[in-house]
């Protein structure tokens, strides 16, 4: 996710998340979508596709990534008005 600001006080915020996990051999979880049978979360001991929205959205490198942008963007904020 990248947020840019234009103009004297130009911003770039760029922001990546990283997910641990493993690979099956075969689907296991009803949702989710793409890899998401696929991809397990030892931490919860099922696949990304067995995890409610919250337990996903809490491990996975997109929910992580906009955590971090979200925290960033505010600093930024903070910044333009001070």
């Amino acid at each position: 996710y990248i947020l840019e600001r234009f103009g004297i006080d130009a911003h770039v915020c760029s922001c990546e998340g990283e997910c641990c996990g493993e690979i099956l051999r075969e689907m296991r979880g009803e949702g989710g979508f793409g890899y998401d049978p696929l991809f397990f979360c030892e931490k919860f001991g099922k696949t990304f596709a067995s995890l409610t929205p919250d337990e996903k959205n809490s491990l996975s490198h997109r929910g992580r990534a906009i955590k971090l942008f979200a925290e960033k963007f505010a600093d930024i904020m903070t910044e333009k008005n001070n």
